[in-house]
């Protein structure tokens, strides 16, 4: 997924110029399916946002503190299975 992104993503058309906005992004905690969260993710980059991606697995506190950190306008999280998806209520 990774490797088909880095070759497409040169050829995509992207804003140039001045950062639209910041975005975090993450998988949350116990899930581990990212391919979603890493396309939002190179769309949003393309399109000429700033992109602060937490990775996969990420627990609730930790985010909780990128979020405090760093600001954003917006926060993007990720969850494939039900199970997993109820850890967003959490933050």
């Amino acid at each position: 997924m990774k490797e088909a992104i880095s070759v497409l993503e040169p050829h995509l058309e992207g804003k140039r110029g001045a950062v639209r906005g910041k975005i975090v992004l993450a998988t949350v905690f116990g899930d581990v399916h990212d391919i979603g969260k890493n396309l939002v993710g190179t769309i949003l980059k393309n399109q000429g946002y700033e992109v602060i991606d937490c990775g996969k697995q990420v627990p609730s506190d930790e985010i909780i503190n990128i979020v405090k950190r760093e600001r954003p306008d917006a926060v993007g999280l990720s969850a494939l299975l039900v199970a997993t998806s109820r850890e967003m209520g959490r933050l």
